[in-house]
């Protein structure tokens, strides 16, 4: 529910996420493309190879 949000993520929270995001996307042999947020939430865009 939306209204319910907090803010979570600061700038740096954001960009240590993506570090984080990204090395988990090489264990899964994927790529994170891109990735964007605010203070209440944060958006992938993966590349995942089907096998």
């Amino acid at each position: 529910m939306a209204k319910y949000r907090r803010g979570a993520f600061d700038g740096d929270a954001i960009n240590r996420l993506c570090t984080i995001f990204a090395k988990i996307c090489v264990d899964f042999e994927a790529q994170l493309i891109k990735m964007g947020g605010e203070d209440d939430y944060v958006h992938l865009l993966l590349e995942y190879p089907l096998r």
